[in-house]
């Protein structure tokens, strides 16, 4: 993950973001820091076989999110991408602890909805999107195991193993604060 721009406001003094796409600007806005995060983001995705010409091998696709995401597991997100041909693409992701829903927002596809998920489904895509808010990463998360880092004899880096979120296993890397 590439740490986000200098631009971005962190959301709690000891929480930084971070993009999982190539990030020009990124900002976040706080509703009620103990309940809930906004954030927009904004950058470029490399997408193979995208491109105009085959000496080319990958196109940037430009990308714009907004999520909106609460501590009782609910979230909300708006996606837009432009693709070559100034095609444009606008999902919206929404749900609850009792399931999701993914609308195609321009109708490309016949209807507005695209999938609906269930309970489950919906905790595994709040359990991805709190990799993006880390504070909230750390208190949603359970069985927390720190791990010592081969090497790293300065003690300047750290890895916790947990259950995210949906029970899954994960881990987190970072500077020791």
């Amino acid at each position: 993950m590439m740490p986000v721009l200098a631009t971005l406001r962190p959301l709690l003094p000891a929480a930084a973001i971070s993009c999982l796409f190539v990030c020009y600007g990124t900002q976040a806005q706080t509703v009620d820091p103990l309940t809930a995060a906004i954030l927009d983001m904004q950058g470029t995705r490399l997408a193979s076989h995208q491109a105009a010409t085959p000496q080319n091998a990958v196109q940037e696709i430009k990308l714009k999110q907004q999520l909106i995401l609460q501590k009782n597991g609910q979230f909300r997100s708006v996606s837009d991408s432009l693709w070559p041909g100034n095609i444009r693409f606008q999902f919206l992701s929404t749900g609850n602890k009792d399931g999701m829903a993914v609308l195609d927002l321009l109708q490309w596809r016949q209807g507005l909805e695209i999938t609906r998920g269930d309970a489950s489904e919906a905790r595994k895509a709040y359990a991805d999107f709190l990799f993006l808010v880390p504070a909230f990463l750390q208190q949603q998360a359970s069985n927390l195991q720190p791990v010592p880092l081969p090497g790293d004899t300065s003690g300047k880096y750290e890895q916790v193993n947990f259950s995210d979120a949906a029970g899954r296993p994960a881990s987190q890397h970072g500077h020791r604060t």
